[in-house]
């Protein structure tokens, strides 16, 4: 059974996938500059204390969110919850990947989460997200892209080791 959305619905559908790509572009280019900074060595030190504090500043934005929407009820913190768990994720995997994948991998999420967001609008404004096999697609191809990128991020010796 499709729902209708109601004018209001749509609305907020679009002000929140607006929110939601504007801030994927803003991050994006934040990265960018705390690549600029990393690859300079006489601004290295500032980069590694930037992404210490989007680091530990995502992970206490996460809990905010989360407390205030269990408390509240609504879920539409949430969306912000997953994009500070996002940012939190994406400082670490520039901490941990010694190379030069982690922008690239991080690079990579966010055109992908950016791409996403627009499918999901797509579908959700011409009700084909309701349908059981839609979603599982769409959940389906964004944990299997998650995977991926996890993978990616295994340090280059293992790969050595499994293609004995």
């Amino acid at each position: 059974m499709k729902t209708k959305l109601t004018k209001q619905d749509k609305e907020r559908l679009s002000n929140k996938t607006v929110f939601f790509s504007s801030v994927t572009i803003s991050y994006a280019l934040l990265l960018l500059f705390i690549q600029k900074m990393a690859s300079s060595s006489l601004t290295v030190s500032g980069a590694v204390a930037l992404i210490s504090l989007l680091r530990w500043s995502s992970l206490c934005g996460a809990m905010a969110c989360a407390a205030w929407s269990a408390y509240k009820e609504k879920k539409d913190f949430f969306l912000y919850c997953a994009m500070c768990i996002f940012v939190f994720f994406s400082t670490t995997v520039l901490i941990f990947v010694n190379d030069n994948r982690a922008y690239p991998i991080n690079y990579i999420a966010l055109a992908f989460a950016f791409v996403m967001a627009q499918i999901y609008y797509a579908l959700k404004i011409r009700s084909k997200f309701d349908s059981k096999i839609i979603k599982n697609v769409f959940v389906g191809v964004c944990i299997a892209f998650i995977a991926v990128l996890a993978l990616g991020c295994f340090p280059l010796q293992m790969w050595n080791v499994v293609n004995f």
